[in-house]
């Protein structure tokens, strides 16, 4: 009787847990998530930075961050922390919602990985790369990769259902078969590529930077010219602010978005070992947990934007300022 009783205690704790996570931290997730991909999109729209691919690229992604926020994280929000099932309880809203949070989930890392590189190419030392970071290069890369990744996911649609998994309880889920397994691969080898691609790309923008500032430093040694050109090449302000806005992002994507590939591989590795209610309880409780953590850097962009940028502080200003 002792062990049963733990047992079901500790599985109401858990239950709780969850319950309080996504009534109020999901809640305020949604909200500020929400307003902070408005904000980026407003900012990055503004006349002084719209014409910078990289801006362009992050007009993109926040809009697709704020699809991801309202489909998946708003419906387990809504289901787990206040008891409001309307994905459970129609089939179109069901399959567009994960549809969504699918295609926009992949393309938001899109855009940021396209931003990365815009930033290796514009700070590369060399001519013909730095004169590949256009806008007509970005708006191509953007809507061929947008219609691609909306066809890729299409078959989410039809392979997505309501499914009783006990009495009385619906959950609206991807259909149990090939495209259930097909999914779990793709969201390991995504998170993960996505994640090293990202690291690559920052890394190599920040070594750019670097071999600029010692060239730099031995010219104005030598010559007290400007630190800032180097030959032909002017670094301005706003695309070393751009950098900086970029490497925080990929690395609030890496710290966040590696937490998932860790969990659905242990997810696919566990899924055919027998396990006692405590430990499906567990799963079902990190896979919240997981889930969740998984749109933290969707929704704190704006934020951090405002704390490393003083021409992001600046175009926030215009923003609210009535003149």
């Amino acid at each position: 009787m002792s062990s049963q009783s733990s047992s079901t205690d500790f599985i109401i704790t858990l239950e709780s847990i969850a319950t309080y996570l996504f009534r109020y931290g999901g809640l305020i997730l949604v909200v500020f998530g929400s307003i902070s991909c408005i904000l980026n999109i407003i900012v990055f729209s503004q006349r002084t930075l719209r014409k910078n691919p990289c801006a362009t690229c992050l007009v993109v992604e926040n809009i697709f961050n704020l699809l991801f926020i309202n489909s998946l994280l708003l419906s387990i929000t809504l289901e787990s922390g206040y008891n409001i099932y309307f994905t459970s309880k129609n089939i179109i809203l069901c399959r567009l919602c994960y549809y969504t949070s699918l295609f926009s989930n992949v393309l938001s890392s899109y855009c940021l990985i396209l931003a990365s590189i815009d930033r290796v190419f514009i700070t590369s030392p060399n001519v013909s790369t730095r004169q590949r970071s256009t806008l007509r290069f970005s708006y191509f890369c953007i809507i061929g990769g947008t219609m691609f990744w909306m066809l890729f996911h299409s078959p989410s649609l039809a392979f997505t259902n309501i499914i009783q998994i006990g009495e009385n309880i619906d959950i609206c889920f991807y259909q149990v078969g090939f495209y259930l397994t097909f999914i779990s691969f793709y969201s390991i080898i995504k998170e993960s590529s996505s994640t090293l691609l990202l690291l690559i790309c920052g890394i190599w923008a920040v070594k750019n930077i670097r071999r600029l500032r010692r060239v730099t430093f031995s010219i104005a040694s030598s010559n007290n010219g400007n630190a800032r050109v180097v030959g032909s090449h002017i670094i301005h302000s706003k695309d070393r602010q751009f950098v900086w806005m970029v490497l925080i992002d990929i690395l609030l994507y890496a710290i966040f978005c590696s937490m998932a590939a860790i969990f659905l591989t242990h997810q696919q590795i566990t899924q055919y070992q027998q396990k006692s209610i405590e430990q499906v309880q567990l799963d079902i409780f990190l896979k919240q947990i997981t889930v969740f953590c998984l749109h933290i850097p969707f929704g704190i962009s704006c934020y951090t934007n405002l704390l490393v940028s003083k021409a992001y502080r600046n175009a926030m200003k215009n923003v609210f300022s009535w003149n």
